[in-house]
């Protein structure tokens, strides 16, 4: 596994389709794929801030990567341009991830993690389960892929918007 990695779709739990919803992101908004977003009080999505009370779901890509934007500074105007990205629901779907402890890189998954519940740190630009984080629970660990040397995890359900 990657050891920059940020959320990853995995697997849907009941068996529905696991094809992302697309959500219209702030138009300030930075986050790349991966990243946990919340619904705002327009509408919109943004990346979650630390301790997430509420997530809505884990970026499929990364903002302003959708046709019609350009690197760099640009003088030519681009029409058509949509603030929209598919999102990975929260609820009903399982997440891979990487752990860490605090601040310590990586967390080897062993079979004890199974049935835990922990919170999420934003490191660098990644987002990862934080097992040193057990005030703000976030997520689930459903199970561990130790091929993959990583968790996967459910968003509880008090924390996954509808």
């Amino acid at each position: 596994m990657p050891q920059q990695m940020g959320f990853r779709p995995s697997y849907n739990e009941k068996g529905a389709s696991f094809a992302p919803r697309t959500v219209n992101y702030i138009s300030t908004a930075a986050f790349k794929k991966g990243a946990l977003v919340v619904t705002g009080s327009t509408g919109e999505i943004d990346e979650c801030g630390a301790d997430p009370a509420t997530v809505l779901g884990v970026a499929a890509q990364g903002v302003s990567t959708t046709p019609g934007f350009l690197s760099g500074n640009s003088p030519t105007v681009i029409t058509g341009r949509t603030y929209n990205i598919p999102v990975h629901l929260a609820k009903d779907n399982i997440f891979m991830c990487r752990g860490v402890n605090g601040g310590t890189d990586p967390v080897t998954p062993t079979q004890t993690h199974v049935g835990e519940e922990y919170g999420v740190s934003k490191v660098g630009d990644h987002w990862v389960m934080d097992i040193a984080e057990v005030t703000t629970l976030v997520v689930h660990v459903v199970g561990i892929d130790l091929d993959m040397n990583a968790f996967l995890v459910k968003f509880i359900s008090t924390v996954a918007e509808a």
